[in-house]
């Protein structure tokens, strides 16, 4: 999950981490579990 891929499908406004469906969204988009998407999405902040 490359680090810019990642940062333009969150948007301008962010991510949640705490908002599962986005969350479930993004894993699905990138083929991944839904714990390594937050793992991923909370090394980037």
């Amino acid at each position: 999950m490359p680090h810019q891929l990642l940062l333009d499908a969150c948007g301008e406004e962010g991510l949640d981490l705490d908002d599962e469906a986005k969350v479930e969204k993004l894993a699905k988009k990138f083929r991944v579990s839904v714990s390594a998407m937050k793992y991923r999405l909370a090394s980037l902040m």
